[in-house]
């Protein structure tokens, strides 16, 4: 029967430790050692005592670290699951065509990477913030939510808050706390003529920036309840002519110059490159 390490350790520490103080003077006193030497033999005992206890406390405190990083890695993944599952629904409620929300965080990821940003943690936050991005919508009634025509002004200040509602909760959870700016400011417009708070330019955070035009994008090149998908070139020509208006120029630029292999992101069949699972504590906690 194995040793738990809660109470097994120490104790097998204890029992090995007294075994060696009652063994090693007798084994000293049975070795023929000179009287001049016999300091330096119980130094030496003494010393292989405090390596051996380092090294066993080195040993335990290696293997609890492990244990807390499976643990973790499990806990991030059911949280991961969990998301793509209420994400799923939400599309699904949303009569989104092909799993909109995975696409579009495939596609921000991918111009993430393009627009050189490398650092896990920060890529980790893009992806969990991108898949999130209209999780505010969950408040927003089926009347409105899947209405073919156009909506009305009630209707219209109901969709305007889902970005605050989406802040409101994602706030309440420790973990995606920090994953805010892109479901709240991706519907602000560079030239201010946005929502919830009609920011404008550079006050706009600039992940959000990105998400905007990748948003659009998959908004445009998939069919919605209230119209077909567009062509590639017409993407393309509206994306130019709203760049500076709806759109950061940087973002377009970026976007278009980029534009295959994006699309071809899209299309792929998980968020890859795959993303190493960090600890949360490390992923998010310090962003």
């Amino acid at each position: 029967m194995s040793l738990k390490p809660h109470h097994g350790a120490p104790l097998l520490y204890i029992v090995l430790g007294l075994a060696w103080l009652w063994a090693s003077p007798r084994l000293l006193a049975a070795t023929v050692i000179g009287q001049r030497w016999a300091p330096l033999a119980r130094t030496a005992s003494d010393g292989l005592l405090v390596l051996a206890s380092a090294g066993f406390v080195a040993a335990l405190v290696y293997a609890h670290i492990r244990r807390l990083d499976r643990a973790n890695q499990k806990l991030c993944a059911a949280y991961e699951q969990t998301m793509l599952a209420l994400t799923g629904a939400l599309d699904v409620r949303h009569r989104e065509t092909g799993d909109h929300s995975l696409r579009v965080t495939r596609v921000m990821l991918a111009l993430a990477r393009f627009d050189g940003i490398r650092d896990p943690a920060m890529l980790k936050r893009i992806e969990y913030s991108a898949l999130l991005h209209d999780i505010g919508k969950l408040m927003l009634p089926d009347s409105v939510l899947t209405k073919a025509g156009p909506l009305d002004e009630r209707e219209m200040a109901l969709v305007r808050r889902h970005p605050i509602v989406a802040r409101e909760l994602l706030q309440k959870i420790d973990f995606l706390c920090h994953c805010t700016d892109i479901p709240q400011y991706h519907h602000e417009h560079w030239d201010g003529t946005g929502y919830p708070q009609g920011l404008a330019g550079e006050d706009i955070p600039y992940l959000a920036r990105l998400f905007a035009v990748v948003d659009v994008w998959d908004a445009l090149t998939h069919p919605r309840v209230y119209k077909r998908a567009w062509s590639d070139a017409q993407v393309r020509q509206y994306l130019s002519e709203q760049a500076g208006k709806l759109f950061d120029p940087h973002a377009v630029a970026l976007f278009l110059r980029h534009y295959e292999a994006l699309r071809a992101a899209a299309d792929a069949r998980s968020l890859t490159p795959r993303l190493p699972r960090l600890p949360l504590h490390s992923a998010l906690g310090g962003l």
